[in-house]
């Protein structure tokens, strides 16, 4: 499916690469951009508006100094396009394919969109039969003035889209690259999965390494994650989307911020975090981990085929809940008489082996009592 946009007064060199593709160099009147409706599907970025400083500032120089815009923003606009035809007027038709679109400057074009001055000038450069191969390259390298962060370029591959089938419709809670809506990053999210991690072989889960390599999910965390997708989905589907859910209730659970936010603040420990662009208040990440490594280490059993499923104590949310909020009480205990800031104290291996040993104790009293049969006569 393709669909075309004019731009007006634009003027362009156009140079053609030994391949065959073209990129085209040059100016466009920053009101020529006023409604118009660009598609932005290569750019791993989103647009989030006055979240974005820089955005906020290019609003500014357009409303009080369009003049300089061009001179302020050097990088401009960057779009991918499957063709882009001189219509003799000084104006284009560009022609944009399924996976075209602005592959940079998305909080350009949209200041110009809605501020457009006929005295501002805006770059741009159009490429036309770029390798879809290298989409994903050229997007990372035309974003190095802000470091992308990984997880936006391996959501833009469809690193995660295993991640979005298994939690269906809670997937709007997560944020798969920069400027999504939800409110945990992916990077979090799979942390907290990863606690349930088993070996292929053995079929154990070693939960003080689940909970080490949790803590520390980084670049190369996600990556050995990406590679072995297919291992975490086949083996972590079915609980997937119950671990998101308990996760969620672990780190923002009101009465757990409630009694965390003062503990320590003498000595200016902070266990309580900001997440997601509505700023929603949660615990920090690490003790959050705690609470879920918990119920990982009692609460699932892994099946002759590797697949991780719940205990019949843990099938329901609610029991969950219940081992949770039972657990917190102890970690709360543990963690408000540990001396130092609360990022060492959740990584301090004699934590999480109290923990842990807590985890069995709650495990004991939650499971049912057997029912004794008696003997009638």
């Amino acid at each position: 499916m393709t669909n075309s946009v004019v731009l007006r007064n634009a003027k362009f060199v156009e140079t053609t690469f030994s391949d065959g593709s073209k990129q085209m160099v040059g100016t466009v009147r920053g009101d020529s951009f006023v409604g118009l409706e660009l598609p932005t599907k290569p750019n791993p970025r989103q647009f989030i508006g006055d979240a974005n400083l820089n955005y906020k500032e290019m609003v500014k120089t357009l409303i009080s100094e369009p003049e300089m815009f061009a001179r302020k923003n050097s990088s401009g606009i960057t779009i991918f396009a499957s063709s882009c035809d001189s219509n003799g007027d000084g104006s284009f038709t560009v022609t944009f394919g399924d996976e075209d679109g602005i592959a940079n400057g998305g909080h350009t074009y949209h200041a110009l969109k809605a501020h457009g001055r006929d005295v501002s000038q805006v770059k741009v450069t159009i490429e036309i039969g770029i390798n879809r191969a290298n989409i994903g390259k050229v997007a990372e390298a035309l974003n190095l003035n802000k470091r992308l962060q990984v997880y936006s370029l391996k959501n833009k591959e469809g690193a995660f889209d295993w991640h979005k089938n298994c939690i269906e419709e809670k997937a709007a809670d997560v944020i798969y690259h920069e400027g999504d809506s939800g409110t945990v990053e992916i990077k979090e999210e799979i942390a907290f999965l990863n606690l349930f991690k088993h070996d292929g072989e053995t079929k154990k889960i070693d939960i003080l390494l689940n909970i080490e390599q949790s803590e520390h999910a980084n670049v190369s965390f996600l990556n050995r994650v990406n590679a072995s997708s297919s291992f975490f989905e086949n083996t972590l589907k079915w609980i997937a989307k119950d671990v998101h859910e308990i996760a969620s209730y672990a780190l923002f659970n009101e009465e757990f911020v409630i009694q965390l936010k003062p503990l320590k603040s003498s000595v200016g420990q902070n266990w309580i975090k900001k997440r997601g662009a509505e700023k929603k208040v949660g615990i920090l990440k690490g003790i959050g981990l705690l609470l879920v490594a918990g119920l990982a280490s009692v609460g699932v059993e892994v099946n002759r085929n590797g697949v991780v499923k719940w205990k019949q104590q843990y099938a329901t949310y609610e029991q969950r809940k219940l081992f949770v909020d039972e657990l917190f009480k102890k970690v709360f205990d543990i963690v408000s008489v540990e001396d130092g800031n609360a990022s060492d104290i959740i990584r301090k291996d004699s934590v999480r082996k109290r923990v842990l040993k807590h985890s069995r104790l709650i495990n004991a009293q939650l499971a049912p009592r057997p029912v004794v049969k008696r003997r009638v006569g």
